[in-house]
């Protein structure tokens, strides 16, 4: 079972346990991560759901019995259950979003490689035309470009030769940050910052990409018209 395997499946079924489950969050921590944060949001709302499910069916028809507030109670209580839930699902991506960049870091390892040679112009233009998007001729020598599958989209992430060693960005064009979010997980440091449209992701190994470094990728990467 795969990252993406995994958060499928618990996705649609965060208690769920079995042997291929259990194995791969055992030996991801991003995806084990990513579970127990889906865990708690799930028992949450179950929680917030747990309405009386008599009172809900006597509220109709047993008015004459029954004080007004109790039917007004009942709505108010679906209309904070779904609130909550929202709220949840809102915020819970911020840390889901940057577990499953780190995880997607583990499945291409052989892009880190610190090198002075540049990858195919025409590769990295092909990758950059997938998603509609530009880089900068200051951007810097680029080593590694690819389209990756990530969230439901292909996505370009791309590898830049930098004076502090290799720095990972990936475009993220169909997530949104409202303002950005740093992380530190399994040997990589990293921010998520909004973009022109959507969000980047910004990684080196050690520590925190050097501000100086993500200022320039981040104004060095922009969208085009599709």
């Amino acid at each position: 079972m795969n990252c993406q395997e995994f958060r499928a499946a618990v996705g649609a079924e965060p208690q769920r346990s079995d042997a291929a489950i259990e194995a791969h969050a055992g030996g991801c921590a991003a995806c084990a991560a990513w579970r127990r944060e889906m865990q708690r949001m799930d028992a949450v709302m179950r929680r917030a759901l747990a309405i009386d499910v008599d009172a809900a069916r006597a509220g109709g028809k047993a008015t004459a019995q029954q004080p007004a507030w109790r039917g007004w109670a009942l709505a108010a209580s679906v209309a904070c259950a779904t609130l909550v839930a929202g709220l949840l699902w809102f915020a819970l991506p911020r840390t889901a979003l940057a577990d499953e960049v780190v995880a997607h870091m583990s499945e291409e390892p052989d892009a880190w490689a610190a090198t002075r040679l540049a990858a195919d112009p025409a590769r990295v233009a092909q990758v950059l035309a997938r998603s509609g998007v530009r880089l900068a001729p200051d951007a810097g020598l680029v080593s590694y470009a690819h389209s990756c599958w990530f969230r439901g989209h292909y996505v370009p992430h791309l590898v830049f030769q930098t004076h502090a060693g290799p720095v990972t960005v990936m475009v993220l064009s169909d997530e949104h940050v409202a303002r950005p979010v740093g992380f530190d997980e399994e040997g990589y440091g990293g921010v998520i910052v909004p973009a022109d449209r959507g969000a980047l992701a910004i990684l080196s190994r050690g520590g925190q990409p050097d501000p100086g470094i993500t200022a320039r990728l981040r104004s060095a990467i922009s969208h085009g018209a599709r």
